[in-house]
Parts: structure tokens; C-alpha cells; sequence
């Protein structure tokens, strides 16, 4: 928004941008005519960075002003996890139990997770759903699903990585596979028949 050109025979505003302060306008920097008596400009879908803008008033007969009035705008993705840890349900060994966490773009620019990468000795037990995917700003909250399948009795941990165009936020992950019982019963039952009693029978 700008402070709005008075004189009668103003026809339009010619909305220019640059990545470079101070600069001086060029046909290439044009982005917008923004006609009378509007004096407002939006723009979206702008990458993270610092972004510089000029007006310039344009009357009746295409005579144009100089460019005046440089605003900025800095533009930047914000990366908020909403756990730093999860410890998932027990699962018996070749089973599986399932956790989410939720990733989030509090920023004005668009957020991007390129990978989310799993470390830790026992990292092959756990699984993470998509990556990578990109949150615009004021999007939803992207759900991540956590998927762990022991392959041996015990507790199990390992660490999610995620990498962004913003910054780097770790989650602990850990969980119990039960081991199923080693002993096996040749039969459910075991008749004995009649036994008088103080002897016995085998």
C-alpha cells in the first residue's frame, strides 16, 4: 500500500520489483499496472529471499514519474516439528505399529522437506511416509507416519533427520518388538484315567 497520487490526470501505477536495494527500474522489473484510485498491490508465490519494490504514476497522456517510495519484503519459511521424540507401540517381531507427527510452516515463504533420513543401529526397523513435499505458507500442517516393524526382541531406537530449506529438526525414535515363545506343545491335553489314591501313573 502507497500513499495515492492526487492529481486529476493520473491513469495508472506501474508496480516494479527487484532483489536489489536501491535499484533503478528497468521494463524488466515490471510486474504489475495497478489502475486509479486503487493504491494497494498483492503479491504470492514468491521463493524465500528479500524482495525491493518501486511505484511509478503514469497520467493520462503516458507521461511517467519517477520511481518512488522502495518498500521491502523479506520472505522465509519457518520449520516447526511438533514432537522431538515418539515412542511407538510395542509390536511382536514381523508386526508393525504406526505413530504420527505432524510438520508445519509457520514462515511467509514456502517450505520445502527435501528428505527426511533415518540413522541409528537399529534405523532399518522404522519407516517414515513421503518425502519430499513442500507446504505453501499458511497451509495445513503436513502428517508424517512413522511405521515400526521389529525384527528381534527388545528396545529398538533410531533418529529421523529432517532436512528443509529452512533449517535441520531432529526426532528420537524408539520401541519394544515382543519376541514370540520359543516352547511348543506336542498336545493340549493329557489323560491320565483313573489314579487310586497315594499312587500314581506316568
Amino acid at each position: 500500500t502507497w500513499t495515492a497520487n492526487t492529481e486529476s490526470d493520473l491513469a495508472y501505477y506501474i508496480v516494479y520489483r527487484s532483489a536489489n536495494n536501491n535499484f533503478t527500474p528497468v521494463s524488466t522489473d515490471s510486474i504489475a499496472r495497478v489502475n486509479r484510485p486503487a493504491a494497494t498491490y498483492s503479491v504470492t508465490g514468491l521463493n524465500a529471499g528479500t524482495y525491493y519494490f518501486k511505484i511509478a504514476a503514469v497520467d493520462s497522456t503516458g507521461n511517467k514519474s519517477p520511481a518512488f517510495a522502495q518498500a521491502s519484503a523479506t520472505l522465509k519459511p519457518m520449520l516447526l516439528v511438533s514432537v522431538s521424540s515418539l515412542t511407538m507401540d510395542s509390536a511382536n517381531v514381523g508386526s508393525s505399529s504406526q505413530k504420527t507427527f505432524t510438520v508445519s510452516n509457520t514462515g511467509n515463504a514456502a517450505l520445502t522437506i527435501t528428505s527426511i533420513a533415518r540413522s541409528g543401529a537399529d534405523s532399518t526397523q522404522f519407516a517414515v511416509s513421503q518425502t519430499p513435499f513442500t507446504i505453501n505458507a499458511g497451509a495445513v500442517a503436513q502428517t508424517v507416519t512413522v511405521t515400526f516393524t521389529p525384527t528381534s526382541a527388545g528396545t529398538k531406537f533410531a533418529t529421523l533427520t529432517i532436512f528443509s530449506n529452512d533449517s535441520t529438526k531432529t526426532v528420537s525414535l524408539n520401541g519394544r518388538g515382543i519376541g514370540t515363545s520359543g516352547i511348543i506343545l506336542s498336545l493340549s491335553s493329557l489323560p491320565f484315567g483313573n489314579v487310586r489314591t497315594t499312587t500314581s501313573k506316568t
